[in-house]
């Protein structure tokens, strides 16, 4: 447990480069099985920090894991649609050589033969290779998770602690621990030292926000602050979902970039071209 990364998503970035376009909507359940994976890892070290029961702690984020799976579903089905379309553009420059050569025409002569079939050439390889890279980017960049901490795993752990007996400075302190966040070490310790409950919290990231919201109730007046953080994770789970539906559905329009700027030259250049050649006689040009 000495020895961690900072996350609760570390274990879910995206793979480095893209092998191909048909790989891309398998990634989804090894991207689910990563953050899986890192939450569990994360509630581990939680516990042992805390010195809280396993089971316990694992049960309390049986959420979060469920929450991995249906994000990267509805990743999954809303990029289905986009996907099929980069598949059919990055074919486009092919279908456009075959069908000159079923009617008759002779891409290769033209492609070797005058100045005007060797740049049609050039400038049909160049655009369908920028296409091609353009559409793994935009893909790429689409399924990226985020880089931030997971704000509903940590009001999961922060219930579960709580549940446990531990005071929410000690809470803290264990989440500050696993997580490698020391802005939450400061913050237990300022409430430790009386502070204002707004200033305690003045150095700490975004994602942990909603926690601070979810306690400060329980931290000024005495209330339960188990329903507060339900209420939180399950906010913040509702948000992220509708966030990476939105990010998938955008994906048709980023497309049709590559589509006009790359793939339909290319298609010209390298289907079109070789047919209005041998149609007008200027294959020997």
């Amino acid at each position: 447990y000495d020895s961690h990364p900072p996350i609760p998503y570390w274990g879910a970035r995206a793979p480095t480069r893209w092998r191909s376009l048909r790989r891309a909507e398998r990634a989804a359940g090894a991207a689910a099985a990563r953050v899986s994976a890192a939450s569990v890892a994360l509630a581990c070290r939680f516990s042992h920090g805390l010195g809280a029961p396993l089971a316990d702690v694992l049960d309390a984020i049986g959420s979060a894991i469920d929450d991995a799976q249906a994000l990267e579903e509805a990743r999954r089905v809303a990029a289905a649609g986009p996907l099929m379309s980069a598949r059919v553009l990055a074919a486009l420059p092919l279908v456009g050589i075959v069908s000159a050569l079923a009617l008759g025409a002779s891409p290769w002569h033209f492609y070797t033969g005058a100045t005007v079939g060797r740049v049609c050439a050039l400038l049909g390889i160049l655009a369908w290779v920028a296409g091609i890279v353009s559409c793994r980017r935009i893909l790429a960049r689409a399924r990226q998770p985020d880089e931030d901490t997971d704000a509903a795993l940590t009001c999961d752990l922060a219930s579960a602690g709580l549940a446990c007996g531990a005071a929410i400075p000690r809470v803290l302190d264990a989440l500050a621990s696993a997580s490698s966040c020391e802005s939450l070490s400061w913050t237990a310790c300022a409430l430790r030292l009386g502070s204002m409950w707004g200033e305690a919290w003045e150095e700490t990231p975004a994602w942990v926000h909603p926690l601070r919201d979810a306690l400060e109730s329980a931290w000024t007046s005495g209330s339960a602050p188990e329903t507060m953080l339900a209420r939180s994770a399950s906010w913040e789970r509702r948000t992220r979902l509708a966030e990476a539906k939105t990010r998938a559905e955008e994906l048709s329009v980023r497309l049709v970039g590559p589509l006009g700027a790359c793939f339909l030259p290319a298609f010209l250049t390298l289907g079109i071209a070789p047919l209005l050649a041998s149609l007008t006689g200027g294959i020997g040009m």
